[in-house]
């Protein structure tokens, strides 16, 4: 009925929906970037829902499907952070957001994009009216790597104004409080002068209580515009945890063979630590920060209406917090210094508790000494240095404040004694001043979290700006038969041919198989060497889309687990098996007893590497297997992984024998090096040897 749908552009995602979701989530999208997304996202309306993923995916999106049927269900659809999208016969139709239970929508059709704007119910009519009835699937949309806005940012400073951008709508309202409260704020200096002058020229009583209650109302206007305004920066607090925390687990997943040999993925992970110190200065700057700074503008517009020398004054005190600024120069890069100089500590720790041999006689646990007080030794003299540039600021602005509170009291009693101001205006100016003054001085300790949240986004900048493996490529087909696998060496001779369903053994434990499983598996990404090529079912293994060849590809090696229960590190997430799957594999590698005996069973949380978990050595290597076997791939990787299994002979022979068995659904590779492989590599087609001219392990 479709066949014709790829010469119809009305069945291609348009690469300007995209671009407006990207926009909507904050995510930079240029229009090459989205048509490219979208180039082969050709779709048929009833199944629009994995193409319109992949093509998400390819733009640095992600997507996950809602059902929606009722007019409530839209409502709280809206009200997410992120904009959704579905397909409405041959529109698309966006839901960007809602303001005021006012949804924001545009449409997508032949003649181009228009906005809407309607509530759920009229919008359950409009779908009714263009034949569509619920319920139907949306599509939300956020951002795969929600700081990727603040990647590959020129300067530290221009990568903190992007992550101020990110959470721009809560800062605007953050910002409309400050003012109402910067405003109110001089209630105080009015009122003071409203007073003295009541007080000389009439003193009566009711005017003075009518003053009082004014004042007292107004302060309490602006105690709950600070409630209001704290609110404000604890969702942005969450905001950004949530956010960072997300980019994080997703970008850790995902760095290349490039970063991880040019940086530990431990480190990497530990810069999260960062977005911590980032959430206590955007707090810092946003409540005390923008209520100094807008509160000083306030009273010094206050103060120039007062009198031409007092707005002289201002502009000399302009001119001195302008100097409190400039005198710390060097506080910045100070800043950066101290911070690489605890990370450089921080990551010597990492070491120490990760590398248990190393550390556990007298000469290991001195070289942890020494290296740690040098470390230690070098954070001291970063952090003096800034200290140093710091007290700077800390220094003048108390100086300028002793300054404007003296200059000002001299400058009004001249102007009083002159009869240019009233008693009660001298009175309000001091106030003000004494605002102003104040101010100066928390304004140079609030300089404090700014060069502190410069260097906190340049030392997560380390872990931004990391490579990552690649996102697109040629889509591996999933079929139902095993992979054909092909490796040819730099002058284009075949150097292993393995056909659907074969079984090859590499005898050997060289880095030049394990480099050979390591690009048939894809963890070179992009690159291709110059040595050798990877071929799966006729494509180049370099050209495949990342998640659609290790969907079919599986890679067994060593005893790689994660701290989560047993049953996690066996099926992951969303697993569709059956549970007698997992419980005929278990008793197939006699994993059973050593689940049983753990105190929580399958829910039994394990350790790491290099960790004495629960489980033995060789019983982590069988539950690694069975990961693999329970995924069912069409190309079974074994790096020694059926080597130093601790199995009974009977057990290891029905073992080896169940995963040989020619009806299981992969190609096989094996790498064996062990003395008791024979049993291994009789049940095999082919043993090879493939010897490279290098080694990039």
């Amino acid at each position: 009925m479709y066949s014709n749908f790829p010469n119809d552009p009305t069945r291609r995602i348009p690469g300007r929906l995209l671009e407006v979701l990207a926009e909507v989530t904050g995510h930079a999208l240029a229009p090459q970037a989205a048509s490219r997304a979208t180039q082969d996202a050709w779709i048929d309306p009833s199944a629009w829902v994995p193409p319109a993923v992949r093509a998400a995916r390819l733009a640095g999106l992600k997507a996950a499907q809602f059902t929606v049927q009722t007019a409530a269900e839209i409502t709280r659809l809206s009200r997410l952070d992120s904009p959704a999208f579905t397909l409405v016969g041959k529109r698309w139709l966006v839901l960007r957001g809602a303001r005021h239970g006012v949804l924001d929508l545009v449409v997508f059709d032949e003649l181009g994009e228009h906005a809407l704007r309607m509530r759920a119910p009229g919008l359950l009519r409009w779908l009714a009216a263009h034949h569509t009835e619920p319920p139907m699937a949306w599509l939300a949309v956020e951002p795969r790597l929600m700081f990727s806005a603040l990647s590959h940012a020129p300067t530290a400073a221009r990568r903190l104004l992007r992550a101020f951008k990110l959470e721009r709508r809560g800062i605007y309202v953050v910002l409309v409080y400050g003012v109402a409260m910067a405003v109110a704020s001089l209630a105080i200096p009015i009122a003071t002068q409203a007073l003295v002058d009541t007080i000389a020229a009439t003193a009566m009583l009711r005017q003075i209580v009518v003053l009082a209650v004014l004042l007292a109302i107004t302060l309490g206007a602006v105690a709950v515009l600070r409630v209001l305004q704290i609110l404000a920066v604890e969702r942005i607090h969450r905001r950004l945890w949530v956010r960072g925390a997300t980019d994080w687990i997703r970008r850790l997943a995902q760095t290349s063979r490039t970063s991880r040999r040019r940086v530990s993925n431990r480190d990497l992970s530990n810069r999260f630590l960062d977005v911590a110190l980032l959430q206590k200065d955007f707090a810092a700057l946003l409540l005390s920060g923008s209520s100094l700074v807008l509160v000083m503008l306030a009273s010094l517009v206050l103060l120039a209406f007062y009198h031409p020398v007092l707005f002289a004054f201002d502009a000399v005190l302009i001119l001195g917090i302008g100097f409190v600024v400039l005198v710390g120069l060097g506080a910045k890069s100070g800043a950066k210094r101290e911070a690489n100089a605890r990370w450089d500590l921080f990551a010597w720790m990492d070491d120490v508790a990760s590398n248990r041999l190393t550390f556990a006689d007298p000469r290991g646990r001195a070289l942890s000494d020494v290296r740690g007080e040098l470390l230690l030794r070098d954070w001291l003299d970063a952090r003096a240095g800034y200290f140093r540039r710091l007290l700077r600021h800390v220094v003048t602005g108390a100086g300028l404040e002793v300054i404007a509170t003296v200059a000002v009291l001299g400058i009004g009693g001249w102007l009083v004694v002159a009869q240019e101001l009233t008693l009660g205006q001298l009175v309000a100016a001091s106030v003000l001043v004494s605002q102003i003054g104040s101010g100066v001085g928390r304004f140079a300790r609030q300089l404090d979290p700014i060069y502190e949240a410069i260097a906190a986004v340049d030392s997560m900048g380390k872990a931004l700006d990391a490579d990552l493996e690649p996102s697109s490529g040629e889509v591996l087909p999933r079929l139902t038969q095993p992979l054909a696998v092909e490796l040819q060496d730099g002058a284009g001779q075949v150097v292993l041919s393995v056909k659907p369903g074969g079984r090859t053994a590499l005898v050997g434990a060289s880095d030049s198989h394990s480099r050979a499983l390591d690009l048939l598996y894809g963890l070179f990404g992009s690159t291709q060497l110059p040595d050798l090529s990877a071929w799966l079912d006729g494509r180049e293994v370099h050209l495949l889309e990342i998640d659609s060849l290790r969907d079919q590809v599986a890679l067994v090696r060593g005893g790689e687990v994660v701290c989560t229960s047993a049953l996690a590190n066996l099926v992951g997430a969303g697993w569709p098996g059956h549970p007698s799957e997992l419980d005929a594999l278990l008793d197939l590698v006699d994993l059973r007893p050593a689940l049983n005996r753990l105190p929580q069973g399958m829910q039994q949380d394990l350790l790491p590497d290099n960790d004495d978990g629960p489980l033995t050595e060789s019983e982590v290597r069988r539950l690694v297997l069975v990961r693999a076997l329970i995924a069912a791939p069409r190309l079974l990787l074994i790096d020694l992984g059926l080597d130093r299994l601790g199995l009974s002979a009977p057990k290891r022979a029905a073992l080896l024998d169940w995963i040989f068995d020619r009806r299981r659904p992969w190609t096989l590779v094996v790498v064996t090096d062990s003395v008791d492989s024979r049993d291994i590599l009789a049940r095999c087609d082919h043993q090879q040897v493939i010897r490279s001219r290098r080694s990039d392990r």
